[in-house]
């Protein structure tokens, strides 16, 4: 079910740029859209890779929101995640996680 939408016009605003500073720009697209949920109310939002960043996820479990998504390599800083090299040895459909603390 779609919640809100957002549409990107190329530009933000100096409010919109001044709340989320500590997030990457696509990662900003996310918080906006969350802003308006409840926090520590169960509520799930799924995103893809493009707007992942470990900051995000941080300030999403901070608000209560869980959140499903896939991360790329290069946006993992200082994550020790099973490397794409051994996951391409291991069985179809392997995966790795980690808890964010």
């Amino acid at each position: 079910m779609i919640y809100g939408f957002y549409i990107y016009d190329g530009k933000a605003s100096d409010r919109e740029e001044s709340t989320y500073t500590h997030l990457q720009k696509s990662a900003q697209v996310v918080a906006k859209l969350c802003q308006g949920l409840p926090t520590h109310a169960g509520f799930k939002v799924c995103f893809d890779n493009w707007f992942s960043t470990l900051d995000l996820m941080r300030y999403l479990q901070e608000r209560g929101i869980l959140a499903i998504d896939t991360i790329r390599a290069n946006r993992i800083q200082r994550c020790s995640l099973t490397s794409n090299k051994e996951l391409e040895k291991s069985e179809r459909g392997s995966s790795d996680q980690k808890k964010l603390t």
